[in-house]
């Protein structure tokens, strides 16, 4: 963890002492940030067989363990994601209170963080032909289009941001943030 981290983990400490409750955006910047060193551990954990490089060069094994981290890569990733525009959205409700709007956007991003896992979960089955497709010829088994979900996931994703930008404007029309 570089200073950047250990600085986040320090403010959201003392952040965390200022405030309570459970829906708390630092507490949730906490698990974001766990998140986070979670997939810098999936992308360091890749190198070794092959993460950076291209496909082409790869042996059969290091492709059959560079898909099975980018597997649970994507799982780890779109968790960081979704809860990092939920701690925002959580600062929003702090800052501007709620309404209809900010319920919509943040069952939104809760159910995309929800979806997507369990689309990559179940979308292969066996799980295993997730990697094996590629590698194994005698591999039996059906996977959704991958590629389809990562794009649809894309669109998915910054129609959400684009939402969790313009949450605060109505709010901020009529109302100004809370002191505290």
């Amino acid at each position: 963890c570089d200073s950047r981290c250990n600085g986040a983990s320090s403010s959201t400490a003392l952040r965390k002492r200022t405030t309570s409750g459970l829906l708390d955006d630092s507490t949730d910047f906490a698990h974001h940030q766990l998140l986070g060193i979670g997939t810098a551990i999936c992308c360091l954990i890749s190198v070794p067989w092959g993460g950076g490089e291209h496909l082409w060069v790869l042996t059969v094994e290091q492709f059959t363990k560079l898909y099975q981290t980018t597997f649970g890569f994507v799982i780890v990733y779109i968790t960081c994601v979704c809860t990092t525009k939920a701690s925002i959205l959580l600062f929003y409700r702090r800052m501007f209170g709620t309404g209809i709007i900010w319920y919509i956007v943040f069952a939104l991003d809760i159910a995309h963080g929800i979806e997507v896992p369990l689309a990559l979960i179940t979308g292969c089955r066996p799980v295993s032909y997730f990697w094996k497709q590629y590698t194994d010829p005698t591999a039996v088994g059906y996977c959704i289009n991958d590629s389809l979900l990562y794009f649809v996931n894309g669109i998915i994703g910054l129609l959400i941001d684009i939402a969790i930008l313009l949450v605060p404007i109505p709010s901020g029309e009529s109302r100004r943030p809370a002191i505290r």
